[in-house]
């Protein structure tokens, strides 16, 4: 009988040794995967924190080519406000010159009526000299000063209207 008893405690001592490895290949296993749920629980914060400055680098990238658009405009809009100045003064003097030449025109055309005025009282009086000399009187001489007049006249126009250009431009070069 002791050979079947000796059977059966090998058999048991076999099972036991059995037994307890598999334990130790369960507590084993049991650290594996303990150790990969930390690491999947790792990776995921690492996700998440990887998405959530995805997230902040898109909204930065938005502000940012809102940003970029708008300096854009405000660029573009001085571009244009720096042409329309250009052209503006442009203009300002295109009308300085429209000015100074209706100025200078209306100078002259005073000048030539001053002296058609005075050129036609000259030859009126010299009429009236010729007829005196008729009747026997002596003629009188063209009078000089009536002729210079006109000429006086129209000069004194062009100093005028040049002085008056110059306050104009005194005036508007401190305007600017």
């Amino acid at each position: 009988m002791d050979q079947p008893e000796d059977n059966l405690v090998i058999s048991v001592e076999k099972l036991v040794n059995k037994m307890e490895k598999m334990y130790e290949r369960q507590l084993t296993e049991n650290d594996k995967m303990e150790k990969m749920m930390d690491s999947l629980d790792s990776l995921s914060r690492v996700m998440a924190r990887v998405e959530s400055e995805k997230k902040y680098e898109d909204e930065l990238n938005r502000k940012l080519e809102y940003l970029n658009d708008s300096l854009q405009r405000v660029m573009d809009t001085q571009v244009e406000l720096s042409k329309t100045r250009e052209e503006e003064k442009m203009l300002d003097k295109i009308i300085q010159g429209a000015r100074v030449f209706g100025q200078v025109l209306s100078a002259v055309a005073t000048g030539i009526q001053f002296s058609v005025e005075n050129v036609g009282m000259v030859l009126k009086k010299d009429d009236e000299g010729k007829k005196v000399l008729k009747t026997g009187v002596e003629q009188p001489q063209a009078d000089l000063t009536a002729l210079l007049q006109p000429l006086n006249s129209l000069v004194k126009n062009f100093v005028d209207e040049k002085k008056k250009n110059e306050q104009n431009n005194d005036s508007g070069n401190m305007g600017q």
